[in-house]
């Protein structure tokens, strides 16, 4: 009886168990699969130049990416984005003139989504939403 005994604690613990995980890891399993959007950042600044950059933090699947004196224009995809993902890209444009201009634009599948320009010296655009609703 006294072999029998942990055998006995350890039966219906091993049951209990066998749960499946909390209630968020099941509804995850269980759910209707999640659509993937690719997202394209587009950036531009003028005056146009064969020089011309710009400082860009953007958003990419699971986390932030920066990137520094990226040349303009450029495009940054961001492919297996899905829905209620966070989208944000901002653009600083280094130079100091009050001409100059710098643009960030979001298109999720090829489709515009968000836009913003700003101008003069060290402008910083910004565009952000969430994924995938409410087109501007």
């Amino acid at each position: 009886m006294k072999k029998m005994i942990p055998l006995m604690l350890a039966v219906p613990m091993l049951v209990a168990g066998c749960g499946g995980g909390d209630s968020k890891e099941r509804a995850f399993f269980d759910s209707e699969p999640r659509a993937f959007y690719t997202v394209e950042y587009d950036i531009s600044a003028t005056p146009a130049s064969d020089d011309a950059v710009a400082y860009v933090t953007y958003t990419s699947p699971g986390q932030t990416s920066e990137l520094h004196k990226v040349n303009v224009p450029t495009t940054i995809k961001a492919p297996l984005m899905f829905e209620g993902s966070e989208l944000y890209v901002s653009a600083q444009n280094p130079n100091s003139s009050p001409q100059s201009t710098v643009s960030v634009a979001i298109r999720v599948n090829g489709a515009p989504y968000r836009h913003a320009s700003a101008s003069g010296p060290y402008a910083l655009a910004t565009a952000s939403g969430t994924c995938c609703n409410n087109p501007q």
